[in-house]
């Protein structure tokens, strides 16, 4: 997991280089993860209608008001730095979720957002200095009051790509809203 396109070198709000992790499109809404006894049962899987990698825990009856980032991986899946190997169980088969960071405080039930100004140079590939760092901005990290891995996408023209390297520079630029995507930035190495 720890090899493009699964991982893009971007820069923090301040331009300091950061890695982070691709997950795909999200949903704000996250999924219940129900806790029976210490054991973790889900309802849905990758791919099915209702499926987020954030889950709210349900235990008692009660759910919690965060969520955790847990994204569901195919089995096999190398063990990605800065998540944690977690068990989950759908209609009694066990699944491994990759846990990363602390629990989100949910916004009115919703998983909360963060802003990331990304471009690209052609369909799907984004744009770089001729190494493996791009100028995709992300506006907080890891430690940051407002961190979220829900990344809230904001494209900007790849003409501007020099022109980027902070929040500051990423947020003057014409742009075009994308979806949230999953995307939690790594730990420093």
């Amino acid at each position: 997991m720890d090899v493009a396109p699964q991982i893009t070198q971007g820069l923090g709000p301040d331009g300091v280089p950061v890695r982070y992790y691709n997950f795909g499109a999200m949903p704000r809404e996250p999924a219940v993860m129900h806790r029976d006894a210490g054991r973790d049962e889900v309802d849905v899987l990758p791919g099915m209608p209702g499926y987020s990698d954030f889950w709210v825990i349900e235990e008692h009856g009660q759910r919690s008001s965060t969520a955790i980032d847990c994204p569901i991986v195919p089995a096999g899946t190398v063990h990605a730095f800065g998540g944690v190997e977690h068990q989950v169980w759908f209609h009694g088969a066990a699944h491994t979720c990759l846990l990363f960071g602390e629990p989100l405080l949910l916004d009115h039930g919703l998983v909360p957002t963060s802003p990331i100004y990304v471009t690209f140079k052609s369909e799907g590939v984004f744009a770089t200095d001729g190494t493996a760092q791009t100028h995709n901005v992300v506006f907080s990290v890891p430690g940051d009051t407002d961190y979220s891995p829900l990344w809230a996408v904001h494209i900007y023209p790849v003409e501007d790509f020099a022109k980027v390297h902070d929040m500051h520079s990423a947020e003057i630029e014409r742009t075009v809203v994308g979806p949230l995507v999953n995307c939690p930035v790594l730990p420093s190495r």
